[in-house]
């Protein structure tokens, strides 16, 4: 405990920058727009086919300009990174907001979408594996913090706003909160960084001056991001990473629609997002302080457990008591999730390509959140029982849990003190 409050107080600011962002990051979220589902519909004559449809389109075009935008962060400024990151997420808001023509408001969710739920999060993620080493579990989770912090903050702002104003007012006033406060908040939180990034840079240099008189100068294999694309451990690592992503996304997507399958009110399983948000953010710390001592490998196998028993209990009991329940067993794995999959590609291969990789990453988990909307929404409209849907994602999830075994054989017991 006095040893992660040290740690605290050490890189305080820079971790406020993290949260600030993962905070952020839920207007991109699939929770979010989840909020306006039924207002959106409404106002564009739309099905929950179409839109889910088209929320599919989009996130499957983030996902793609990611793979790009995202090794940017390699090269470039982080504070002028992140700040035109959040310039796009304050256009898309201000583009949703003050129109009605249909094409622009895509547009905004466009934006909003690929830089919001795609980009803040890469920022961060990249940034904390990056800067920090022996700590960097405990830092990915403590920023995390802000992520859960959005699920139980913007649902009771969201619901308010849409009472007093109306839904697309709302969008204005989340846009100029961005500009505002935020831009000169990320400046000031940032003002050290070049000192931060040089000494990465000495570490990174140092740490090569070791290896080569280890290896008597032989060149070392670098982990680009096409070289990781011709390694086992990447393919069995990613089917359990995009679980959380993928079912997360099919079932907050279409939160209503699943509480009224299991005969509850409409609101129902959303009353429980908060006891989700407090379930990740314990368990996001526990997993930081299991992968500095341990590392991520041995985390894996309980991602897909405590999914599984969240499905399975969705799957099989329609009792009000479930809604907790799931939402505390999914918690757990997102819990788990969050630290694993952050530093085991630091820990797998290095932080010099780091944005690069995680690029990649974050557009195979986009994609994963891509399939759902389309294909739960009409799956919802021909009337499948939610049933056979949760039952098909708990077979995913357990097939993926076990492709991880053979790097759970494979990894060694690492003991820190």
């Amino acid at each position: 405990m006095r040893t992660t409050l040290h740690f605290l107080r050490t890189n305080k600011r820079f971790l406020a920058f993290g949260i600030s962002l993962t905070f952020l990051s839920s207007y991109g979220q699939s929770f979010f727009f989840g909020l306006y589902n039924h207002e959106i519909r409404d106002a564009y004559n739309i099905t929950n086919t179409e839109f889910g449809s088209i929320y599919g389109i989009i996130t499957v075009i983030s996902a793609l300009l990611i793979s790009y935008a995202g090794r940017i962060l390699d090269r470039a400024h982080l504070p002028y990174y992140a700040l035109s990151v959040l310039a796009i997420v304050s256009a898309g808001c201000f583009m949703i907001g003050l129109t009605s023509h249909f094409a622009i408001f895509v547009t905004g969710l466009f934006l909003v979408r690929f830089a919001g739920q795609g980009l803040l999060g890469h920022t961060n993620s990249t940034s904390m594996a990056r800067y920090f080493d022996e700590t960097r579990g405990r830092a990915i989770t403590i920023t995390r913090m802000g992520a859960e912090l959005g699920t139980v903050v913007f649902p009771l702002i969201v619901i308010n706003l849409i009472d007093v104003i109306g839904w697309k007012q709302s969008w204005v006033v989340f846009g100029a909160l961005i500009l505002f406060p935020v831009f000169p908040l990320i400046l000031w939180l940032l003002h050290d960084h070049r000192d931060r990034h040089d000494s990465w840079l000495l570490s990174e240099q140092q740490k090569t001056d070791s290896q080569n008189a280890i290896t008597g100068g032989l060149p070392l294999k670098e982990w680009t991001q096409g070289k990781v694309l011709t390694d086992i451990r990447f393919y069995l690592t990613m089917p359990v990473l995009l679980s959380g992503p993928l079912i997360g996304t099919g079932i907050l997507f279409y939160i209503k629609n699943v509480s009224l399958a299991k005969g509850w009110e409409d609101t129902f399983l959303a009353q429980f997002m908060g006891l989700q948000a407090l379930t990740v953010t314990v368990f996001c710390l526990i997993s930081g302080v299991l992968v500095d001592r341990f590392g991520s490998t041995r985390l894996l196998p309980m991602i897909s457990i405590f999914m599984c028993i969240a499905l399975g209990i969705l799957t099989y009991s329609s009792h009000p008591a479930v809604a907790p329940l799931f939402m505390f067993f999914n918690g757990i794995s997102n819990g788990f999730l969050v630290a694993a999959s952050i530093a085991i590609w630091a820990e797998m291969y290095g932080t010099k390509h780091l944005g690069s990789i995680k690029a990649l990453v974050m557009m195979l988990m986009v994609f994963s959140t891509a399939l759902m909307p389309p294909v739960m929404g009409n799956l919802f409209d021909q009337a499948v029982p939610l049933e056979t849907i949760t039952l098909g994602l708990l077979c995913y999830t357990a097939i993926a849990g076990l492709a991880t075994l053979p790097l759970l054989i494979q990894s060694k017991f690492r003991l820190q003190t």
